[in-house]
């Protein structure tokens, strides 16, 4: 799904909460794209976390890199650590 929340700021912390998601199984990569549009679009991805409050799993996802403005940025990385 796409997730467009508000402009992002310097040290922001940007949670999503999907009530009926389905079971997420064993997530081993996820993949965070950019379509560059808006204003100065590129942002800076440090670390990604899931949790599944009805199974208790947690994934952690360390990405550390600029998503820039080029219109077709995408990184992918397998999960850290599972709980």
């Amino acid at each position: 799904p796409v997730l467009a929340p508000a402009p992002r700021v310097v040290g922001q912390t940007v949670a999503f909460n999907f009530k009926k998601a389905p079971d997420l199984g064993n997530i081993k990569r996820i993949r965070i794209t950019s379509d560059g549009t808006g204003f100065a679009p590129g942002w800076f991805l440090d670390t990604v976390v899931v949790e599944a409050p009805s199974t208790g799993k947690k994934w952690t996802f360390v990405f550390r890199r600029w998503l820039e403005d080029d219109h077709l940025s995408a990184t992918e990385t397998p999960a850290q650590q599972r709980r």
